[in-house]
């Protein structure tokens, strides 16, 4: 993973409204049996002989993992497990989330959607099992384009990534 530098030092600015947190080996099971329960699977086994289902599996698992984190900063349930448990579509119904999910590492700055008309919730993927929970960016910050640079795609499409990192405020509450 190449580092960007002038990510690190944006992040080093909101340092102190940055929570950490680690995922449990079990947490990451309950993901991998989500997974396998909605691709229909019987085993892990079967979910790496498919190269669809391994993306599937680590982009829900991104998404997983920030629900986690999301909820052990604010000491709160987000989601009933027991009914995404029963059917893992739940999890990502986004109409019920009152905040957009952002996840980026330290490589590229965070690809946000802002026609989805929400505030986000921002985290970095610091390691596979580590995250930290930058804080909360209002919908006014997301759809400002001054907060955005053009980033060139080798397929030489133009695609606008959020910098204006200093931006994000801290998570204090959030009410559901």
């Amino acid at each position: 993973m190449k580092i960007n530098i002038e990510i690190v030092n944006k992040i080093n600015n909101i340092k102190h409204q940055v929570n950490h947190v680690k995922i449990l080996q079990k947490q990451k099971a309950d993901c991998v049996n989500l997974v396998l329960k909605k691709l229909k699977l019987k085993n892990v086994n079967e979910l790496r002989d498919k190269f669809e289902g391994v993306k599937f599996y680590e982009n829900y698992f991104q998404q997983f993992k920030c629900i986690l984190a999301l909820e052990s900063v604010l000491n709160k349930k987000i989601i009933d497990w027991e009914k995404v448990r029963e059917n893992p579509n739940l999890i990502f119904n986004d109409s019920k989330m009152e905040y957009q999910i952002v996840h980026f590492n330290y490589e590229n700055y965070p690809k946000i959607d802002n026609a989805n008309n929400k505030d986000a919730v921002v985290f970095l993927i610091k390691e596979e099992m580590k995250i930290l929970v930058l804080g909360k960016l209002s919908y006014e910050e997301i759809k400002n384009k001054e907060n955005y640079k053009e980033l060139k795609l080798s397929d030489s499409r133009i695609k606008p990534t959020f910098h204006a990192i200093e931006k994000i405020t801290e998570l204090k509450k959030i009410e559901k």
